[in-house]
């Protein structure tokens, strides 16, 4: 087993993403975990091929849409990208 799934099994010990990371509401906890999760899901695909991140931990979906749907979240989602095209233009 690679360590970032033993990580992963970790995680799901500190938290199910049932709602929000280590609390019942918004914390700067998920403002933390939110676009770390991403970054890690996206490398462990290219790395291994598949999605270990939903593989290891169970609702990761909701959780994903929860934050999502946030204004504040989309805010971020919005600067990444266009700071991620900025980056990609001056290539």
């Amino acid at each position: 087993m690679p360590k970032v799934e033993a990580g992963l099994i970790g995680l799901t010990r500190l938290s199910d993403f049932s709602d929000y990371v280590l609390v019942f509401r918004f914390s700067a906890a998920n403002g933390v975990a939110w676009p770390c999760l991403q970054l890690v899901t996206f490398a462990l695909q290219k790395i291994y091929g598949w999605d270990l991140v939903a593989e290891h931990v169970p609702n990761i979906d909701v959780y994903e849409k929860r934050i999502v749907s946030r204004s504040h979240s989309q805010w971020v989602n919005q600067d990444r990208s266009a700071a991620l095209e900025a980056v990609f233009q001056n290539r």
